[in-house]
């Protein structure tokens, strides 16, 4: 937590680039930190039939109190200037003038669990190798996660820039897809999470995943900027409900996620190191839309076959295999 708020700190202080890039290298070590500890302590609350739900009620929570949040930062960029350094600082001051006072008051509140004992003691290479010894097509999930994070690495940074810069979204335009995206989330994220914990997380995946593939269609070929709405719709749609995480820690035992998620973490930051060089190539040199339809080819012909074929179903009394 302190390191995040070192990190909104430097975005809402920085007088030049390097700012910027020390704030982006500090972001790994919070999401690592914090990120990650507070999903283990929430999986081993849940049981297996509920964990899917549990996750997303946790999102709903926080997409309820955030929902209104994208307008008045629109509102806020307008009157400080519009789409510019200075007209997007002052949200940065919000932010962090907020992450001060929850932080002060987790800190008061939370208290520390000691890890489980282990029966006996091992190195740190021992304890990753453990990981892989019981685990059925954990291989295919490393490989289809770490495709997904050279996706996500190639357009993540773009993909607001493009809908300005190709599609002619404006600031209000902007904050008005953040918040269809948020409300269809908050309205998909149970029912959802309610299908992967009676009909199986694959079933659920899959699902969501042709709604990713609609929302990068018609994010490239929308004839108005109003046409992005509704390719937020879909985007949230296809981020509704924690399935995949849900999904992803089921595949090792209970006191194996810790281990489990260093590892996928690990090489999913490591394949994404030259991804947003590689898309600002394709931005700048050839077709700014290539971001996104190269990834969506990626997607329908390696990643979701790896999902479909090669990682095993979690929920108890499902079909392993598809039909």
């Amino acid at each position: 937590m302190a390191i995040q708020i070192i990190n909104i700190a430097l975005y809402a202080f920085a007088r030049d680039w390097t700012w910027i890039l020390l704030a982006m290298l500090l972001n790994p070590f919070m999401q690592a930190l914090m990120m990650r500890s507070q999903t283990i302590m929430i999986s081993k609350g849940l049981k297996d039939e509920d964990r899917a739900q549990g996750f997303a009620f946790r999102s709903v929570i926080a997409q309820v109190i955030g929902i209104v949040a994208p307008i008045p930062a629109a509102l806020i960029i307008d009157y400080f200037g519009g789409l510019t350094v200075e007209g997007i600082r002052p949200l940065f001051y919000v932010r962090l003038a907020g992450l001060l006072v929850i932080y002060s008051y987790v800190y008061m509140k939370l208290y520390d669990v000691p890890p489980e004992l282990r029966e006996k003691k091992s190195s740190f290479v021992q304890d990753f190798r453990e990981v892989f010894k019981g685990g059925e097509g954990l291989y295919a999930w490393i490989a289809q996660s770490a495709l997904g994070s050279f996706i996500m690495g190639m357009f993540m940074s773009f993909t607001f820039l493009y809908a300005k810069d190709v599609k002619g979204a404006d600031a209000l335009t902007l904050g008005l897809l953040t918040t269809a995206s948020t409300i269809v989330m908050i309205v998909f994220s149970l029912p959802m999470s309610r299908l992967a914990d009676t009909r199986g997380r694959r079933l659920a995946v899959l699902i969501t995943r042709s709604f990713r593939f609609l929302w990068m269609l018609i994010l490239v070929f929308a004839p108005h900027p109003y046409w992005l709405i509704v390719a937020w719709i879909c985007r949230g749609i296809s981020m509704s409900g924690n399935t995949f995480q849900t999904w992803s820690l089921e595949l090792v035992p209970p006191e194996q996620r810790g281990r489990w998620l260093g590892v996928t973490n690990t090489i999913n930051a490591i394949v994404r190191i030259p991804t947003p060089i590689l898309g600002g190539i394709l931005y700048k040199d050839f077709n700014p839309s290539l971001i996104f339809l190269i990834p969506l080819v990626l997607e329908v012909f390696l990643r979701v076959p790896l999902l479909a074929f090669k990682v095993p179903e979690t929920l108890r009394n499902v079909p392993q295999k598809m039909a």
